[in-house]
């Protein structure tokens, strides 16, 4: 089944299989229409992967900082110092 989501600038075609017809099911209880719907999911996705590129930006920054490496080292170091063996 395909449904066409039209808006005033932009025309969509979505394949709704199962899964994605019982989930918008389950949004459509939130009283939302299905373009409010649709709308919120893309931004939240791409706000998600936004997030997940700037986070692993900033432990590529950490990893590669030799002062952050040496305070993890120590602090692991001392952590394994006081803690019994396991």
């Amino acid at each position: 089944m395909s449904n066409t989501i039209t808006s005033v600038n932009d025309e969509i075609s979505v394949q709704l299989d199962d899964n994605i017809r019982r989930a918008l099911t389950h949004l459509r209880s939130t009283g939302l229409t299905d373009e409010q719907n649709i709308q919120q999911a893309i931004l939240d996705t791409a706000r998600n992967l936004f997030d997940a590129t700037r986070l692993k930006a900033q432990l590529d920054a950490l990893d590669a900082d030799p002062e952050d490496r040496a305070e993890m080292k120590a602090l692991h170091n001392f952590m394994d110092s006081i803690c019994e063996p396991w």
